[in-house]
Parts: structure tokens; C-alpha cells; sequence
């Protein structure tokens, strides 16, 4: 019942599935699979539905896990939802796709952290990275809070975030995101402390361009494999090598630094064993592609994500 009220984590039945235009349920199934989603900052039970509903048109059970701020950013918290949260998920006992947006990212990241790690090699079996991660520093914070203002007034958020984001230079550490968080972070994203500080210190690279952001993105997966000698093996990264993975963003996102997302990327793609793939929308708002480019957002979750993972795929 903590669970249940800590992070309103509900079973969604698959009556409520319905068919949607250019659905492909013919050539898809996640029949006997579930679908953990995760709701990012300020998220509603309304925003949630519309991930949700990706998942639900294919046949896979959803456990949405719908979360306040605070919950979303207190380690404290992480640490006690995370243990809770993966055993009410590997109780399932069902292959696995992990939804991810924005903030959400450390919840998920929580949780993976406390699967069984055999289980987790063998049942999560891809993940969706929406707008995620970002950085645990004012930067990211600021940038947030100067969308959420943009949205509000219309004054953009490129000239609010250097003024705002000086409020979380005491916020951060409130709520316990510290040294001793961000080392154990780095080591869960990136295997290896040391590795994880580095994508946290790289300069700020973005891409002018679509064109740009890709050649960034796929020139740090090379130096990533160059220097994994190959293989890119580590003993601590808690997203799994057999991990279907997915990044999306959208190119301005004011609470994004591209190239730490694309030292994840590149990281993960170095060392995975399944697909690892990325696609930037040109316009889309932090967290909100779902909504301004549905069409996209659904072909590319499909195409290069669910359809990645050979036991969802039907003949």
C-alpha cells in the first residue's frame, strides 16, 4: 500500500485497448509483456495516458508510475521507491519496456538499479529515453523552470534560464543532489565513476542543425566503441546489454546538454548487444513530441524500438 500511494502505480487492464489510425497490432504483440511508464516533471495522469496508450494499442500491460517533483528529484526518496518499484515489477515476471521522460529518468534509473541482475539482463528488454537524462546541475533545473515560464508568458526560455537558474544553487543540494548522488549516478549510467564525472565535464557542443546534432551524436558513439576496444564492457552501467534502447529530444530543449545525452548514447551503443538508436525532432518542446508530432513520435517508438525486440514481433 506505500507503493501504491508513494508512487500511484496502477495496472492497467487491456480492455481499455483500443485501435488508433496506422496502428500495426498485425505485426506487433506485447501480449504476456508489460510496459513501465515513467511521468516526468509535472506530469498528470492526462499527460501519462498519451505514453501510456503507445504501449496499450500493442497489447502490452501498463504500470504507469505518476510522480511529484520532489519524489522525482530527492535521492532520499529514489532510494526507497527503487527497491519498492522493482520488486512489485519483477513480482510480474513478464519481458519488459522501461518509458522514460525527462526527470523520471532517475527514477528508472533507481529501479534498475535494484532488479535482480540476472532478471534484469533477461527481461528488460528495451528502453525509451524521451527527453532524458539530463543533467543533475542548475543548467538543467534552470532550464526547466525557464520552459515552464515560456509557456506561461512567452518570453523564451533561452533569456529567462540565465537568470533562474541561479535558484537551484541551494535548491540542489535541499533535496540532496550532491557529490555522493552524482557519483553513484555515474556509476549506474556509465558502469564507472570516473567515466560518468567526464560526461558530466564534456564542453557544450549543439548542432546548428538536425544534420549536425547526428553527426555529433554518431562521432561520440565512434570515439565510445574506439575506446571500449570493441566491446565496451563495464560491471556497474544498470541499463542492460540486451537493452533495446531509444533517445529522443527535441533539438532546442532548454533543459538538455546534447552532448551529455550523447555520451549515454554513445556509451550504451558501445557496449549493448540489441539496437541502440536516436532521432532528433526539429521543433518539439522538452517532453512534449508526443503531442506536437504524434505521427513521428509513434513510427520512429515502433520502427526503431518495439520493433528492435524479436520475441514482440509477429509474423
Amino acid at each position: 500500500m506505500l507503493l501504491l500511494r508513494a508512487c500511484r502505480l496502477r495496472c492497467t487492464p487491456l480492455t481499455r485497448n483500443m485501435a488508433s489510425p496506422g496502428r500495426c497490432a498485425h505485426t506487433l504483440s506485447g501480449e504476456g509483456s508489460c510496459a513501465i511508464v515513467f511521468g516526468g516533471f509535472g506530469f498528470t495522469e492526462r499527460a501519462l495516458r498519451r505514453h501510456e496508450m503507445l504501449y496499450e494499442e500493442h497489447g502490452f500491460k501498463v504500470l504507469p508510475v505518476l510522480s511529484t517533483i520532489p519524489q522525482l528529484v530527492t535521492p532520499k526518496i529514489g532510494w526507497e521507491r527503487g527497491p519498492a518499484l522493482a520488486a512489485q515489477v519483477q513480482e510480474a515476471d513478464a519481458p519488459i519496456v522501461i518509458h522514460t521522460v525527462s526527470g523520471s529518468f532517475w527514477t528508472a534509473i533507481f529501479m534498475l538499479a535494484h532488479l535482480d541482475p540476472d532478471w534484469r539482463e533477461r527481461n528488460v528488454r528495451a528502453i525509451m529515453f524521451d527527453s532524458c537524462p539530463p543533467k543533475s546541475d542548475v543548467n538543467a533545473f534552470g532550464g526547466w523552470l525557464s520552459w515552464m515560464l515560456q509557456a506561461k508568458t512567452g518570453v523564451p526560455a533561452r533569456h529567462i534560464k540565465p537568470l533562474v537558474r541561479h535558484l537551484f544553487h541551494p535548491a540542489l543540494p535541499y533535496f540532496g543532489i550532491d557529490s555522493t548522488w552524482r557519483a553513484q549516478n555515474d556509476a549506474w549510467m556509465f558502469g564507472d565513476e570516473a567515466r560518468g564525472q567526464d560526461a558530466r565535464t564534456l564542453h557544450p557542443r549543439a548542432g546548428a542543425n538536425v544534420a549536425d546534432c547526428q553527426a555529433l551524436a554518431e562521432a561520440a558513439a565512434s570515439r565510445a566503441l574506439a575506446e571500449a576496444g570493441g566491446s565496451g564492457d563495464d560491471d556497474g552501467c544498470v541499463v542492460p546489454s540486451s537493452a533495446a534502447c531509444l533517445f529522443v529530444r527535441g533539438r532546442n530543449d532548454p533543459v538538455l546538454e546534447p552532448q551529455y545525452i550523447d555520451a549515454f548514447y554513445a556509451h550504451l551503443k558501445a557496449r549493448t548487444r540489441a539496437s541502440v538508436e536516436w532521432h532528433l525532432f526539429e521543433k518539439a518542446q522538452h517532453a512534449m513530441a508526443v503531442v506536437e508530432t504524434p505521427e513521428d513520435y509513434k513510427r520512429q517508438h515502433v520502427e526503431r524500438l518495439l520493433r528492435q525486440v524479436p520475441e514482440w514481433q509477429q509474423s
